[in-house]
């Protein structure tokens, strides 16, 4: 068994510069639009996911033929 000493751990981390963290403004919230497309985007993986399921899950023919668009 190892044991964990709080001493060791202690001193290995040095805490951040204050400009290293990363820095939230107005600027950084999304767009409408952007918010629309992301959601599309995911809708889109996922019917991918699905169709590839079944591609491997069928056999001969009906495996090689290209998912429904």
């Amino acid at each position: 068994k190892r044991e964990c000493r709080k001493e060791e751990k202690e001193g290995r981390r040095t805490p951040r510069e204050p400009g290293a963290v990363q820095k939230r403004g107005e600027g950084s919230k999304k767009s409408a639009a952007r918010a629309e497309r992301g959601a599309e985007k995911g809708e889109r993986k996922q019917e991918e996911r699905r169709a590839s399921l079944a591609r491997c899950r069928k056999e001969g023919e009906e495996a090689r033929r290209a998912p429904p668009l």
